[in-house]
């Protein structure tokens, strides 16, 4: 195949646009969201599970990024800690 046929090609998966999904394949996961959310008990684990999910993320693309050239900056690089009103936790980042 001709590199300029591969451009091509892999410029129109990107351009492209895709069918219209089923709307069992949209609603399910939807309700599904809606339960873990709207459930206190089951909100208690899964907003814990969003969160490390989330921040996680900004570790991965740190890493792939350059912003972190090392993969070991360890456990000290941010601490969760009551912050002084009491109302929940504050971010203290520490010098690396």
């Amino acid at each position: 195949m001709h590199p300029a046929d591969v451009l091509a090609r892999i410029g129109g998966e990107i351009a492209g646009t895709q069918p219209s999904p089923a709307a069992s394949v949209v609603l399910a996961p939807g309700l599904v969201a809606l339960m873990l959310v709207a459930d206190p008990r089951a909100w208690r684990v899964t907003r814990h599970v969003v969160t490390s999910a989330h921040e996680g993320s900004h570790g991965v693309a740190a890493l792939l990024s350059g912003l972190i050239e090392r993969g070991d900056i360890g456990p000290q690089a941010v601490k969760l800690a009551h912050s002084q009103a009491g109302d929940g936790l504050e971010d203290q980042r520490m010098e690396l």
